[in-house]
Protein backbone atom coordinates (compact mmCIF):
# COMPACT_ATOMS: atom_id res chain seq x y z
CA UNK A 1 0.00 0.00 0.00
CA UNK A 2 2.89 2.33 0.78
CA UNK A 3 4.47 1.83 -2.65
CA UNK A 4 1.13 2.46 -4.35
CA UNK A 5 0.68 5.72 -2.45
CA UNK A 6 4.18 7.13 -2.93
CA UNK A 7 5.23 5.30 -6.12
CA UNK A 8 8.58 4.13 -4.77
CA UNK A 9 9.80 1.47 -2.32
CA UNK A 10 9.68 2.39 1.37
CA UNK A 11 13.45 2.30 2.00
CA UNK A 12 15.20 2.98 -1.33
CA UNK A 13 18.44 4.04 0.38
CA UNK A 14 18.83 0.74 2.25
CA UNK A 15 20.55 -1.80 0.02
CA UNK A 16 21.44 -4.35 2.72
CA UNK A 17 18.33 -6.56 2.76
CA UNK A 18 19.40 -8.43 5.90
CA UNK A 19 19.77 -5.17 7.81
CA UNK A 20 16.47 -3.89 6.41
CA UNK A 21 14.70 -7.11 7.40
CA UNK A 22 16.02 -6.80 10.95
CA UNK A 23 14.94 -3.16 11.18
CA UNK A 24 11.42 -4.03 10.01
CA UNK A 25 11.22 -6.93 12.49
CA UNK A 26 12.17 -4.43 15.20
CA UNK A 27 9.24 -2.22 14.22
CA UNK A 28 10.92 0.33 11.95
CA UNK A 29 8.41 1.70 9.41
CA UNK A 30 8.55 4.45 6.79
CA UNK A 31 6.97 7.80 7.48
CA UNK A 32 3.42 7.77 6.20
CA UNK A 33 2.66 10.25 3.43
CA UNK A 34 0.46 13.20 4.36
CA UNK A 35 -1.31 13.49 1.00
CA UNK A 36 -3.29 10.26 1.15
CA UNK A 37 -6.86 9.71 2.37
CA UNK A 38 -7.03 9.26 6.15
CA UNK A 39 -8.74 5.87 5.91
CA UNK A 40 -6.09 4.60 3.47
CA UNK A 41 -3.39 5.69 5.92
CA UNK A 42 -5.11 3.96 8.83
CA UNK A 43 -5.49 0.69 6.92
CA UNK A 44 -1.88 0.84 5.70
CA UNK A 45 -0.60 1.34 9.24
CA UNK A 46 -2.80 -1.52 10.53
CA UNK A 47 -1.18 -3.76 7.91
CA UNK A 48 2.16 -2.96 9.54
CA UNK A 49 1.13 -4.37 12.94
CA UNK A 50 3.97 -6.30 14.53
CA UNK A 51 1.71 -9.19 15.52
CA UNK A 52 0.31 -10.79 12.35
CA UNK A 53 -3.07 -11.58 13.94
CA UNK A 54 -3.52 -7.82 14.56
CA UNK A 55 -3.32 -7.13 10.82
CA UNK A 56 -6.48 -6.92 8.71
CA UNK A 57 -7.14 -9.72 6.24
CA UNK A 58 -6.95 -8.98 2.52
CA UNK A 59 -10.76 -9.23 2.43
CA UNK A 60 -11.07 -6.60 5.15
CA UNK A 61 -8.60 -4.35 3.34
CA UNK A 62 -10.52 -4.74 0.07
CA UNK A 63 -13.86 -3.87 1.71
CA UNK A 64 -12.47 -0.78 3.41
CA UNK A 65 -10.67 0.45 0.30
CA UNK A 66 -13.75 -0.18 -1.87
CA UNK A 67 -15.67 2.20 0.40
CA UNK A 68 -12.89 4.81 0.24
CA UNK A 69 -12.65 4.75 -3.56
CA UNK A 70 -16.41 4.82 -4.05
CA UNK A 71 -16.46 8.04 -2.02
CA UNK A 72 -13.85 9.63 -4.28
CA UNK A 73 -15.55 8.49 -7.46
CA UNK A 74 -13.88 5.35 -8.79
CA UNK A 75 -12.06 2.10 -8.19
CA UNK A 76 -8.31 2.00 -7.74
CA UNK A 77 -8.06 -1.02 -10.01
CA UNK A 78 -10.96 -2.45 -12.00
CA UNK A 79 -12.08 -5.79 -10.64
CA UNK A 80 -12.10 -8.49 -13.28
CA UNK A 81 -13.50 -11.96 -13.54
CA UNK A 82 -11.40 -14.85 -14.83
CA UNK A 83 -12.39 -13.97 -18.39
CA UNK A 84 -10.61 -10.64 -18.03
CA UNK A 85 -13.64 -8.38 -18.37
CA UNK A 86 -14.38 -5.64 -15.88
CA UNK A 87 -17.41 -6.22 -13.68
CA UNK A 88 -17.04 -3.03 -11.69
CA UNK A 89 -19.93 -0.58 -11.90
CA UNK A 90 -17.53 2.22 -11.05
CA UNK A 91 -15.32 4.26 -13.31
CA UNK A 92 -11.59 3.67 -12.95
CA UNK A 93 -8.60 5.95 -12.96
CA UNK A 94 -4.84 5.72 -12.63
CA UNK A 95 -3.55 5.65 -9.04
CA UNK A 96 -1.61 8.90 -9.48
CA UNK A 97 -4.90 10.70 -10.19
CA UNK A 98 -6.34 9.33 -6.97
CA UNK A 99 -3.79 10.93 -4.65
CA UNK A 100 -3.03 14.14 -6.51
Amino acid sequence: MYEIAVQHPPFPEETDLCKLSKLIQEGFRPETPHNIPKTYKIVMEKCWAHIPSDRPSITQVQRILDKVYRKIGGDLVPRTDFGGTSNSPHKTRHISATFS
